[in-house]
């Protein structure tokens, strides 16, 4: 809200808009976060939470439900993003950690935010990106606070490091606020198949990361499927499928 306002931009919310609002920060805030932390938890293994990914997939499915079928492009990209996710989930499963009731909660909130995602873009709310997060997440927060009871430790209980609090200001300002942010607006740009596509760049990012960081191992399935979900992410992107779209007809003029 403070950036909105810094920067002059509108938060005002029309009344026919604010149950499009409430209905976007349950899927894509509330259920995704609580479901994604829980699973977490139940996993053991960050390496694990790689299931969240398979948001192309629900994503897919619901549009095709709803009558929107994928472009032949977009199908190539989520048979290879299918490969890639099933060859790092493999490999997750090998870790002794590795718990199926924490992957099947953590599918649903992968299906959670792909029912957001396609919700926000078939019942957009006329606000700018940046003013819609902050709202998203201020309702989103009152709705997570609903939950604080089924806790079993209090809010305060747990003690927390430097390191644990900076973690937490970093998953606060930058993963959640910054990067929720730039999701909405890459939706009215790519859309739900397209966006959950571009978000298949992250895998290879928390794996990569917690090899250098955490000392995990990485196997070479590991790297095979990452190379995999970093060709389906790229091929969503509009400068690589025009690319795409010349090199075909170079190739078809040749011949």
């Amino acid at each position: 809200m403070l950036f909105c306002m810094v920067n002059r931009i509108s938060v005002r919310v029309r009344r026919r808009d604010f149950t499009r609002l409430i209905s976007a920060s349950f899927l894509n805030v509330v259920a995704w976060n609580i479901l994604s932390v829980y699973a977490i938890v139940q996993l053991n293994s960050a390496r694990s939470a790689i299931v969240a990914f398979s948001m192309p997939f629900w994503t897919t499915i619901i549009e095709w439900l709803l009558g929107q079928s994928p472009t032949p492009s977009q199908r190539v990209a989520i048979a290879i993003s299918s490969v890639g996710v099933a060859g790092l989930v493999l490999s997750a499963s090998f870790d002794p950690t590795f718990n199926g009731i924490g992957a099947v909660v953590m599918s649903g909130a992968a299906f959670a935010w792909a029912c957001g995602s396609v919700y926000v873009k078939r019942r957009p709310v006329d606000m700018p990106s940046a003013a819609f997060t902050a709202w998203a997440l201020m309702l989103g927060a009152a709705m997570v606070a609903l939950f604080l009871p089924l806790q079993h430790e209090g809010l305060f209980e747990s003690s927390l490091d430097w390191q644990a609090l900076a973690a937490c200001l970093y998953a606060t300002f930058i993963g959640i606020a910054l990067c929720q942010a730039c999701w909405f607006s890459l939706l009215g740009t790519l859309g739900p198949v397209g966006s959950s596509l571009v978000l298949l760049g992250i895998p290879p990012v928390g794996v990569v990361s917690s090899w250098l960081l955490v000392g995990a191992t990485v196997s070479t399935l590991d790297i095979a499927s990452l190379v995999l979900l970093l060709l389906a992410a790229a091929s969503s992107l509009p400068v690589v499928q025009i690319f795409i779209r010349r090199l075909t007809a170079a190739v078809r003029h040749l011949y």
